[in-house]
């Protein structure tokens, strides 16, 4: 399967202040359950995770790997959870260590369908 998937930062008053991530990617669900996803970034770094489903509506996955150009932020893993929250939406949480940092939580959203 594969994906991509912009955010932007907003102002007060729900106005767009300009473009924040962007990644795009793909996931390889395996026979044996596993999934492997390969994830990209406008910022210069690539990832390829590794996780499995914990139940019918959740996924967690956890980098293998991370590479990055000589100018993006060093960021040195990830570890993100997936589910199919209340009203069908998709939630997620990415957490990261990077910058020096150890492993916590970076981003998360509620994502609801609005077409298809």
């Amino acid at each position: 399967m594969s994906y991509e998937a912009r955010a932007w930062l907003l102002g007060p008053d729900g106005e767009v202040i300009r473009p924040a991530a962007r990644e795009t990617g793909f996931w390889r669900p395996q026979p044996d359950g596993e999934i492997e996803a390969l994830i990209t970034h406008a910022t210069g770094i690539s990832e390829i995770f590794y996780g499995r489903a914990r139940n019918l509506t959740s996924w967690e996955l956890r980098t293998d790997a991370v590479v990055r150009t000589a100018s993006a932020k060093d960021v040195v893993g990830s570890h993100r959870l997936y589910g199919l929250v209340e009203g069908g939406d998709l939630a997620y949480v990415d957490e990261r260590a990077m910058m020096g940092q150890p492993m916590q939580p970076h981003i998360s959203a509620r994502l609801s369908r609005i077409a298809g």
